[in-house]
């Protein structure tokens, strides 16, 4: 498996290098026109993950009435994406698309909780590969299930940590 932090894994998600890595899905976990914001996720965050702690900015902002716009990165190698929450099997997941030129067609899946006292953990979901991939948002309920259960829905060691900046 690829291990890289949020922030580096997320500049990379437009340019298309996750898809081999099986973190990128075809379809969202939800749909942005029924999804309810998530007004805890807003605001600037510092995030780390354990095999890069040097802190990594990103800012979430509210993107109408629904969504999000994220800015990850420094101002010299900021990412922009759209983003939306939603709910399956009692979770909460952040749905990631990249904004460069061209958006991107695929999604960076984010599992997510935020504790009692506002810190932000998050994990990225792994999908699949190549035909493996869920391609309908029942078979991806599937296999987020079948991970919840099985304890894999991420890696335990993939867990990025995230606390309120600026």
């Amino acid at each position: 498996m690829m291990r890289r932090s949020l922030l580096a894994l997320l500049l990379l998600l437009p340019l298309g290098a996750t898809t081999d890595c099986g973190i990128e899905s075809v379809v969202p976990v939800g749909e942005p026109d029924t999804a309810e914001r998530d007004g805890r996720l807003l605001g600037a965050w510092s995030c780390t993950h354990d095999d890069d702690p040097e802190h990594g900015p990103v800012r979430i902002y509210a993107f109408g009435e629904r969504e999000y716009y994220v800015r990850v990165g420094r101002p010299d190698e900021e990412e922009h994406f759209r983003a939306f929450a939603a709910e399956l099997h009692g979770r909460r997941f952040l749905n990631l698309q990249g904004l460069r030129f061209e958006p991107s067609r695929g999604y960076i899946i984010l599992g997510y909780d935020i504790d009692a006292s506002g810190g932000l953990t998050a994990g990225i979901v792994e999908v699949g590969t190549g035909e493996a991939k869920p391609r309908t948002r029942e078979a991806l309920a599937v296999l987020v299930a079948k991970a919840l259960a099985d304890g894999t829905l991420f890696d335990a060691d993939d867990r990025y940590a995230c606390e309120r900046s600026g």
